[in-house]
């Protein structure tokens, strides 16, 4: 009985005991402390910048690959070498193009030679032309003179008639019968003569004188002949000419190819990759080792002009219009954690790439100055300054809040925050500018800090947007908790 009657007592006391904690917990409720902090509107400088990561790439780099085919040989640099523009790397082993160039300069002798003998002969040509041309200007002008002698002659034989056939008939009159009628017929038969002849003469003057124009002209028969000659010796010199041109242009690329056999950097630089060895084929479409064949389908060296390094960055879409050529950069590097660089911006793509529904834009920064310790590759993170406004009015980025298109920050009056409509213009990481709506040194609330306090209530307690510690505090910014 007594251990019964002590059984129950125990369950008494933890049943009053339970009961105690839960009246305890059931008329007491925990409620919210809020107190707000706040920063003063001031006028200052504005920096607004545009973050974005990429790599270290070369912009100048050149891969040797030689176009003729031969055997390695001389190659004496390795990787990591410094090669100046010009600078000799290895020669190939191939004399075939010296037969090649040899052939070439006979050709080019041979058609040098066509082209003395075509303008010899249109030398040639060119004096019979002359020649001939003054000689038929020549016989053409005594032929000229020599009709209009003969016109003259003829006229002159007819007034000798038409006076002696006058001078019979007068005769005649003053003592008839002194000239016969046979005598005066003879006459006019030498005068009808007469007639004939001048008209034959003036066709033969009108004739010398075309002849003599035709001549100067050069368009006789003949001249012609001799100039269609001229025509075709200037034609043979032309083709020369162009034969001549021919082979010497095919000498000079012979003797380039046959140059190439010496294979030079075509940039300053430091090597990067040397994918041959002596004793390697080139243009070769089968090798016996690996060099060989690396040879044979790669770059034989790759030269990277290590002066050229860019930073080539990804910008996120929102933020590209905002960057702008010779806008200021720095620049930090993942691998080198103490090293901050600074550039321009010097290129911006306007074709954007879609990553995962992301899509971003590529923007090429070149470095004021190079450490020797960045490298192609190299991871690089970067802030663009895309805006620097001075004398400005600025609040905390953490005060301004949005409503729909409607910005504002937060005022106190008797301790309780009140909605202020404001228009803000350049914003930064952590500041925001307002163009209207807010003086200079207005309190702003930046930030909500709400502490947990316990209180006596009839009613159950609730809480909604907050997250409770206890013996810590809880802040708030623009849009809810942090």
């Amino acid at each position: 009985m007594k251990k019964r009657k002590k059984l129950i007592i125990v369950v008494v006391i933890i049943v009053l005991l339970g009961g105690g904690v839960f009246a305890y917990f059931h008329f007491h409720k925990k409620t919210a402390s809020v107190t707000y902090q706040t920063a003063q509107a001031t006028k200052g400088t504005l920096t607004a910048t545009v973050s974005g990561s990429g790599n270290i790439v070369v912009s100048e780099s050149a891969d040797v690959k030689p176009s003729i085919s031969g055997t390695v040989a001389n190659l004496k640099v390795s990787v990591g070498d410094e090669v100046k523009k010009g600078q000799a790397l290895f020669t190939i082993t191939n004399d075939d193009l010296d037969v090649t160039v040899s052939k070439a300069y006979t050709t080019l002798l041979q058609a040098r030679q066509k082209l003395t003998d075509a303008k010899s002969s249109l030398d040639t040509a060119k004096q019979d032309y002359n020649s001939l041309l003054k000689s038929a200007v020549t016989e053409a002008q005594l032929a000229y003179d020599q009709a209009n002698q003969n016109l003259l002659q003829a006229k002159y034989q007819f007034e000798q008639d038409e006076d002696t056939l006058q001078k019979y008939e007068d005769e005649n009159e003053e003592n008839s019968g002194t000239h016969t009628q046979v005598e005066i017929y003879l006459t006019e038969q030498k005068i009808t003569v007469d007639k004939t002849t001048i008209t034959s003469k003036e066709s033969e003057v009108f004739s010398a004188k075309n002849d003599l124009a035709r001549a100067k002209a050069g368009t006789s028969s003949t001249i012609s002949v001799a100039k269609s000659k001229v025509d075709s010796a200037e034609v043979n010199v032309q083709t020369a000419e162009n034969d001549v041109n021919a082979a010497q242009l095919d000498y000079d690329n012979q003797k380039k190819t046959a140059a190439e056999r010496t294979v030079t950097a075509p940039i300053n630089g430091t090597l990067s990759a040397v994918n041959v060895g002596n004793g390697d084929q080139l243009g070769s479409t089968s090798s016996s080792n690996a060099s060989s064949s690396s040879a044979s389908n790669s770059a034989a060296i790759t030269i990277q002009n290590l002066s050229s390094l860019k930073a080539v960055v990804d910008i996120n879409e929102v933020d590209i219009a905002k960057v702008k050529v010779d806008q200021k950069a720095s620049m930090t590097f993942d691998a080198i954690s103490d090293l901050t660089l600074t550039g321009k911006v010097e290129k911006v793509d306007t074709v954007g790439t879609s990553t995962q529904g992301v899509v971003s834009y590529s923007a090429t920064i070149g470095f004021d100055s190079l450490d020797e310790r960045v490298r192609p590759e190299m991871s690089v993170n970067t802030t663009i300054t895309t805006e620097v406004k001075q004398d400005v009015l600025i609040v905390s980025s953490s005060a301004v809040k949005t409503s729909g298109t409607t910005h504002y920050v937060q005022i106190l009056e008797n301790g309780s925050p009140v909605q202020q409509t404001v228009e803000i213009g350049a914003t930064s990481d952590t500041q925001t500018e307002i163009t209207s709506g807010l003086s200079e040194g207005t309190s702003v609330v930046t930030q909500t800090i709400t502490a947990n306090q316990t209180s006596t209530t009839n009613t159950n307690s609730s809480r909604s947007n907050t997250r409770n510690f206890e013996g810590d505090g809880m802040i708030t910014g623009p849009g809810g908790m942090f």
